[in-house]
């Protein structure tokens, strides 16, 4: 019988030894915590009607015994809990999510009992666990079927973890020829290039392998030697053809350069476009869980990676192994017995070849991962340099780099090493079979049976297979280099965003903007919910304002209307029509966003609040600043609306910066906006003049004001209290107040601090 989890032998003994009948198992998972929260073995089977729960360790018992005897070694189970339970009395079982753990429990004759404890690992199997404990009560039987789960964390073949969640793909059992045949479709809109380096290649190889008969043969058998043919001391006419010879293979091996480096530039940026394009169809949540240092190295270093390969690499492969498969023929046609001598290393030099790839392929990914860190713990140090200089941290930043530069120079000599060290023993299988030809084939020229010249063209064919083999050695490191970044390229391209468009949108141009949560639940973090159950309603035009303690999940509230993530429980409606169900464009054409963090892109302050609007007319820029209080500063500015902002340009204020968002929004002239602590951290003059153009902003719009300090929300419509992820209070300024619950203290709280700063 199939279980979630096999049960080891010396387990289905001791359930024997207490009156199980294990022929007939059921069902069976293994936990790895057990009821004192200590990591341990825990067992829970099912065979026939009885239930039994088994915690301990499993030991191994050795010996000093020979190594002829490890076989014998048996495994034990060292037993701490052991609980029987009918499985006829027990029903619904419920996995309870902790924030450090999670509980199994099921009721057992009317009463709640916890089974065990597992671990967040486990959760999967013991999802899984639960829906086949509730078919067997059911009277069902248990299928292979049952257990093909799409939610499987880790990968069937191998074990090992995936990568990501959102798409089943392991590194390690991949198939890597895959992954170059969708590289490959780059290159469909390029054929012409393709054709022109394939018809170079081929002129290449064929003047290639011509080569020697002209440089050698023909020097040593009929210039220099009188053999009654007309070439017989014609040097200067030899020269000059071999110099023509020479121009003419050099020319078409630049063409061939020239082309294939055209056609890789092009591919490389179809590759990086494409990347770019798909990060930007991503949820926020992938952003969120990668450093941006990285994200660029999937853009630039891995595509970049690409084109020195197809540059460099692929035409080199094509033609060396073209050439050596020609030069084989004839070199077969000439001395088929130095031919085989020739060959017989190489069949050796390729299996060991075979193995340096697997071990270059680990090697690139360590190398990889160490310098993508190094660069990661780079930009937070540079992009904090403001807090690093604040607390004088700069000698443990620079403590903490340099353990990163070390850990990345340490793979990247690793590599260096193993290449230093392998590619000379491979050379040296090509030298001694080198070194039998000469013994040969100088005793077969001594006998008469071989020219010199001919001796002299075949070694010079010998060197041109040689030369593709040891080209084929280094590629190695080459090749899974590429491969590493072309798995990371697709990392990106296959990845599926959280937050997707409906199969059927609900098209909404225009929205009157009302606004309802209906029993909404959030979590960022699997089994650590944000928002638990909220429900509130905002009627078209109308403003609330959400207060409530840091950290209890206000501004998750203005993230879930913008369907940045989307609700892990219950419904967000606008207009009476589910979020999810209304077309992505609609939806954030009529939605606008100012909060306390302020973006200013690079170009002037014109494109900057024109970014709402790209069409919007200079007039309609200058309305929408006028309107947020920022005409006044832009206008003294020597530029104006052309002056150039962002990095490395003009600094702005933070109240500036934030009177340009708001211009922004009020571009968009969206019907629902939200202030997400737009006013924080500003002084009192900056203050007014903001809440100024706030007030002309909100006039006619469903309004979502988050806020710290509440005296500002007084003339909201309604105000919800946010607590630990819940809706605790809801109601007017006066309703709340005079409840005497949570908004009562924040507010009588907040005010006395103000009044002695002395701020009314």
């Amino acid at each position: 019988m199939r279980t979630i989890d096999q049960v080891p032998p010396h387990i289905l003994t001791l359930l024997g030894d207490k009156g199980f009948d294990t022929a007939d198992l059921r069902l069976a998972v293994r936990s790895d915590v057990d009821m004192d929260g200590r990591y341990a073995d825990v067992w829970l089977v099912l065979c026939g009607d009885d239930f039994a729960v088994l915690s301990g360790y499993d030991r191994v018992q050795t010996a000093r015994k020979p190594l002829a005897t490890l076989p014998e070694i048996k495994p034990c189970f060292e037993q701490l809990d052991y609980r029987h339970f009918d499985f006829a009395q027990m029903e619904e079982p419920k996995v309870e999510q902790l924030i450090s753990g999670n509980h199994l429990s099921v009721n057992v004759g009317g009463e709640r009992q916890i089974l065990c404890r597992f671990s967040h690992t486990r959760l999967t199997d013991m999802n899984l666990f639960i829906a086949l404990f509730s078919k067997l009560k059911e009277g069902g039987c248990i299928t292979d079927a049952d257990f093909d789960r799409e939610d499987s964390l880790f990968c069937p073949k191998c074990g090992m973890r995936y990568p990501d969640q959102a798409r089943k793909l392991c590194p390690k059992c991949m198939d890597k020829g895959t992954l170059w045949k969708r590289i490959l479709f780059f290159f469909g809109k390029y054929k012409r290039y393709v054709a022109l380096s394939m018809g170079f290649m081929v002129l290449n190889v064929v003047l290639s392998i011509v080569s020697p008969l002209v440089g050698s043969q023909l020097l040593y058998d009929e210039v220099l030697v009188d053999a009654g043919t007309p070439w017989y001391g014609q040097a200067l006419l030899y020269i000059l053809i071999l110099l023509g010879f020479r121009l003419l293979l050099l020319g078409i091996q630049v063409l061939q350069g020239r082309t294939v480096a055209k056609m890789s530039a092009r591919v490389v940026y179809d590759v990086k476009d494409t990347v770019f394009t798909a990060m930007q169809k991503l949820s926020l949540s992938f952003f969120n869980s990668r450093q941006t240092g990285g994200l660029m190295n999937r853009v630039n270093s891995d595509a970049q990676s690409l084109f020195d390969f197809f540059v460099d690499g692929v035409p080199n492969i094509a033609v060396s192994a073209t050439t050596m498969i020609g030069v084989c023929v004839i070199m077969f046609t000439m001395q088929w017995k130095l031919t085989l001598v020739v060959l017989t290393c190489v069949p050796l030099f390729f299996f060991a070849i075979r193995f340096t790839f697997a071990l270059f392929d680990r090697l690139w990914r360590r190398r990889w991962s160490s310098f993508h860190s190094m660069n990661s713990q780079l930009g937070d140090s540079l992009s904090g340099i403001r807090v690093v200089k604040a607390f004088a941290k700069e000698g443990v930043e620079g403590a903490r780099f340099e353990a990163a530069n070390a850990r990345a120079t340490a793979s990247d000599c690793s590599v260096r090493q193993r290449s230093a060290t392998i590619w000379p023993l491979l050379g040296l299988i090509i030298n001694v079979s080198t070194y039998i030809v000469w013994l040969v084939g100088g005793w077969m020229v001594v006998k008469g049976t071989l020219t010199f010249g001919e001796y002299m063209t075949f070694s010079a064919y010998m060197s041109m297979i040689y030369g593709p083999v040891g080209f084929f050695a280094q590629i190695s490191s080459w090749w899974t280099n590429c491969t590493n970044s072309i798995q990371r390229i697709f990392e990106v391209l296959d990845a599926r965003p959280d937050v997707c468009e409906a199969e059927n949108p609900v098209p909404m141009p225009e929205m009157q903007g009302a606004v309802e949560f209906k029993d909404v639940s959030f979590h960022y973090v699997v089994n650590k919910d944000v928002i638990k159950k909220a429900s509130f309603a905002i009627g078209a035009g109308q403003t609330i304002g959400i207060v409530g303690r840091t950290g209890a999940g206000k501004s998750t509230i203005a993230n879930l209307i913008t369907r940045l993530y989307d609700v892990s429980d219950g419904e967000v409606l606008i207009d009476g029509v589910n979020i999810k169900d209304i077309a992505m464009e609609d939806l954030r054409k009529n939605i606008s966003i100012v909060s306390q963090e302020i973006f200013i892109f690079m170009g002037t302050i014109a494109d900057n609040i024109r970014y709402a609007r790209p069409d919007a007319t200079m007039e309609e820029v200058i309305a929408a600043a006028t309107i947020a209080n920022a005409h006044e500063f832009i206008a003294k500015l020597p530029e104006g609306y052309e002056t150039y902002v962002g990095d490395s340009r003009r600094r702005l204020s933070g109240g500036e910066r934030q009177r340009i968002s708001i211009a922004r929004a009020i571009l968009r002239n969206p019907k629902i906006l939200i202030l997400d602590e737009a006013t924080a951290s500003m002084d009192t003059t900056t203050e007014r003049r903001i809440q100024e153009a706030l007030t002309r902003l909100v006039k006619g719009r469903t309004t979502v004001i988050i806020a710290h300090r509440l005296s500002t929300l007084r003339d909201a419509d309604v105000l919800a209290v946010i607590d630990e992820g819940k809706v605790a209070e809801y109601g007017t300024h006066a309703e709340l107040f005079a409840r005497k619950g949570i908004y009562h203290k924040l507010y009588t709280l907040q005010l006395e601090a103000l009044k002695n700063v002395g701020v009314e």
